[in-house]
């Protein structure tokens, strides 16, 4: 069925989502990119990966880095569904979930394997605060 992930616009939400949270909280991105498309990914994807790499609190990380070397130097693991970094996230002990930007999955979907999927910002932060970072003072 589809859910909605074929839209272009799901990575980028689920991107901006997990920095605005992350970074409220002190953290830093590590974003390991799948392959390098060069020109043919999406143009409003590929801007928006450059806008958040101008802030020194998200890296993009090279496609032919291994995840394992990512993964080992990274306190928990974010992924999109159903890629197989949360597994080697768990199998490292960083704790590891899904990300699901849209919310439309269901928690309990076979292909998690058994790694929590988070629905929406809510979820998110609140996972996120459980990981022990300090929240940064807000301006707003």
């Amino acid at each position: 069925a589809d859910l909605g992930y074929d839209d272009p616009g799901v990575p980028i939400k689920f991107l901006q989502d997990i920095e605005s949270v992350v970074s409220n909280y002190g953290g830093t991105v590590l974003h390991k990119r799948k392959r390098n498309d060069g020109n043919r990914s999406y143009k409003g994807y590929r801007n928006m990966i450059a806008v958040l790499s101008r802030n020194n609190r998200f890296i993009s990380i090279e496609p032919d880095t291994s995840p394992i070397r990512v993964i080992e130097n990274c306190r928990a693991v974010i992924s999109m569904p159903f890629t197989s970094t949360a597994i080697l996230g768990r199998h490292f002990g960083k704790p590891s979930i899904y990300y699901d930007p849209i919310g439309v999955l269901q928690k309990d979907d076979r292909g998690a394997h058994g790694i929590p999927i988070l629905n929406g910002m809510d979820e998110l932060r609140s996972w996120i605060s459980e990981l022990g970072l300090e929240k940064r003072a807000s301006s707003t």
